[in-house]
């Protein structure tokens, strides 16, 4: 919907968490009167909305409005969202927003995945920045897309990365002109209502592409392959794991080589050797393998791309060095909030592990997590493992049974103070040499706000060890 459009219609911003804000501030700014709808008792909400309605029944006025703009945590398929559509109501979110306004699609890099979405698009923007040329992030991460709609970064003509959730691209029309599906595994199942559709909320990525447009996307999973072949875009691949995923076009880092591979009509060319990389875990090569591939799509030479890869450290709370303190090295994976991504984040390191994991249940197997976490130990040093949270006795009991022959140190506090005695029980097991990872595997509300406070309250208690 353009937003010239958007004027002399009721309106009405459904969710006002930070996306919300975001709208309401570009909508005050074009001058387009708009009400406020949210489920949640006690928000700061402005004084010039035209009509606030919250609490439990806050959609109850629906039917009053024409268009209503819908945050990414307020789920499309409520019923009374249904019923409006149907009614012929207007159902837009800030994403399509920009898509149908933005004025060159053809400069628009999408990145989506269950997890590595913040640093790859980070990465993808950091090479492009350091080829001189202009771009901007935005998305989950950088700044809010309608802000690029300004005049001022418009005639800029910027390249612009999107990191895009599942919750953003479920229900987008339009797709970038380059798009990146790392790995696809399953995440969100406290809101989507099953993998299946989990995945297929991800597939607009590249839903609308054409054969001028590119996908770029990981062999390694098959719900990537799955969206990438969905795809009219000319396909770019890569891989961890085999050159036959491949073919004779894409990227291919080999562990065995230590190196990181361009292979173009078969033939391989080395970008660089892994073991350069200031990122851990073969993760965060894939990630590399993506951002080089969106280089490389753009022209970036092969020096440009490889020395921005290499020198790259990573976000926050995304397997992050904290400090070394006598010889102990503690790493914030906070951001792991999901089964898949603990046991990727544990296998990134040779040294011996000391993990804490656990938190509160977004619906996952976490009995299961302690099975894989029990098999992975027979491959690594996973010397301890502190269990804490609603779903730390879960993992504990996967442990048990699979005959984990590390220590477990079961927490059941549900509060903060639980890593206050994590951190007294590494009093007694932490030895120079070893890694303590946080990397818990499920969502932090039973202790913390957010990823963000439990990685930094973890970070303080390291750096104070």
């Amino acid at each position: 919907m353009k937003i010239s459009e958007l004027k002399n219609k009721k309106i009405a911003i459904v969710g006002y968490g930070v996306e919300g804000v975001a709208v309401a501030d570009f909508l005050r700014s074009q001058k387009i009167p708009f009400a406020i709808l949210d489920k949640k008792l006690g928000l700061d909400l402005p004084k010039d909305a035209t009509y606030i309605q919250t609490g439990s029944d806050y959609l109850q006025a629906l039917s009053d409005f024409q268009v209503i703009i819908r945050a990414p945590g307020v789920q499309p398929f409520l019923p009374e969202i249904v019923a409006f559509e149907q009614s012929g109501g207007i159902v837009e979110t800030q994403m399509r927003l920009f898509f149908d306004n933005y004025p060159n699609r053809k400069k628009i890099i999408g990145v989506t995945g269950t997890k590595g979405k913040g640093t790859t698009s980070t990465l993808i923007k950091n090479i492009i920045e350091d080829a001189g040329l202009p771009v901007r992030l935005a998305g989950n991460i950088g700044v809010g897309v309608l802000n690029l709609l300004s005049p001022e970064i418009v005639s800029e003509d910027p390249w612009v990365v999107l990191e895009l959730s599942s919750f953003q691209l479920q229900d987008l029309k339009v797709s970038p002109h380059i798009a990146v599906v790392l790995m696809v595994t399953s995440e969100h199942l406290d809101y989507h209502r099953s993998i299946e559709e989990y995945v297929n909320a991800k597939a607009p990525i590249v839903g609308a592409q054409d054969a001028d447009d590119i996908v770029i996307y990981n062999t390694d999973y098959p719900s990537s392959v799955k969206i990438a072949e969905s795809s009219k875009a000319k396909k770019i691949p890569f891989s961890t794991v085999s050159a036959a995923a491949i073919g004779d076009d894409g990227a291919l880092a080999l562990s065995e080589d230590n190196a990181i591979y361009f292979l173009e009509n078969g033939d391989r060319e080395s970008l660089g050797q892994i073991s350069e990389l200031q990122l851990r875990g073969y993760h965060n090569t894939q990630n590399v393998c993506a951002a080089a591939l969106v280089g490389q799509a753009l022209g970036i030479s092969k020096d440009i791309v490889w020395k921005t890869c290499s020198s790259f450290t990573g976000l926050e709370h995304r397997l992050k060095f904290v400090t070394e303190n006598k010889g102990v090295k503690f790493y914030d994976d906070s951001f792991a909030t999901i089964p898949e991504s603990t046991i990727t984040s544990a296998n990134s390191f040779a040294e011996p592990v000391i993990l804490f994991a656990g938190g509160n249940d977004k619906g996952a197997n976490y009995e299961e997590l302690g099975k894989e976490l029990a098999n992975l130990a027979q491959k690594k040093s996973l010397k301890a493992i502190i269990t804490l949270g609603l779903v730390g006795n879960r993992i504990a009991a996967g442990l048990k049974s699979s005959g984990y022959s590390g220590t477990v140190i079961k927490i059941d506090k549900p509060s903060k103070e639980a890593y206050d005695l994590g951190f007294e029980e590494l009093k007694n097991i932490a030895k120079a040499g070893d890694i303590v990872l946080l990397a818990p595997g499920s969502a932090s509300l039973d202790m913390f706000k957010n990823y963000k406070e439990r990685g930094d309250y973890f970070s303080n208690l390291a750096n104070s060890f």
